[in-house]
């Protein structure tokens, strides 16, 4: 039983010391698209952000991260007639990440390495609907809706390390945030390991 123990307190202490907490922060290109239901699909870009805190454990790493999709926005014009629509999507999302690593044996990046990886994302996603509109028939009218869902998402890219602590990330991803909606983007951002 003591040899049991130990040898599993040993093998927990080696574990931990190959792991190491990290923070990233990305900035990017957002693509969504929402599936209508009437023959077309209404598609925007915006200016995304993605702050994740996470642990890195030799090829592996888990991340939890808040992102902001950015918002979507259409208006329409005719005569003494507008309607304006705004969709906003933000998100709660945890991923697990496998680092194409040539040495495994640590948590972190070796120094002046390019290390890519591949993702996989579940998250919880809110999205907000605003509409205001006005006609001389009808006047002024202004809703507001908010809707939740789980969705699932993936990545690729790559990181480079300018030191064992401090790397540069690259990567694209894909996000089904509802059941009619896509996400399609690319970030650039910055890690560093503690």
């Amino acid at each position: 039983m003591k040899k049991t123990l130990f040898a599993l307190i040993l093998s927990s202490l080696a574990f931990s010391a190959t792991a190491a907490p990290y923070v990233q922060a990305d900035l990017g290109y957002s693509n969504i698209e929402i599936d209508t239901g009437e023959g077309y699909n209404w598609d925007d870009s915006s200016f995304a952000q993605r702050i994740s805190v996470g642990y890195g454990f030799e090829r592996f790493r888990v991340a939890a991260d808040y992102t902001n999709f950015g918002k979507m926005k259409l208006s329409e014009r005719a005569g003494n007639t507008y309607a304006d629509l705004s969709v906003k999507f933000k998100s709660i999302g945890l991923s697990a990440f496998y680092d194409f690593k040539s040495d495994g044996a640590i948590a972190f990046g070796p120094a002046n390495e390019f290390i890519p990886y591949v993702g996989l994302r579940l998250s919880s996603n809110d999205g907000k609907v605003s509409a205001s509109g006005y006609s001389p028939y009808y006047g002024s009218e202004k809703i507001s809706l908010s809707e939740s869902s789980t969705g699932i998402g993936g990545m690729i890219g790559g990181q480079y390390f300018m030191t064992e602590n401090f790397g540069v990330n690259v990567g694209v991803e894909y996000n089904r945030l509802f059941s009619d909606v896509n996400q399609y983007g690319a970030k650039v951002g910055v890690r560093y390991s503690f």
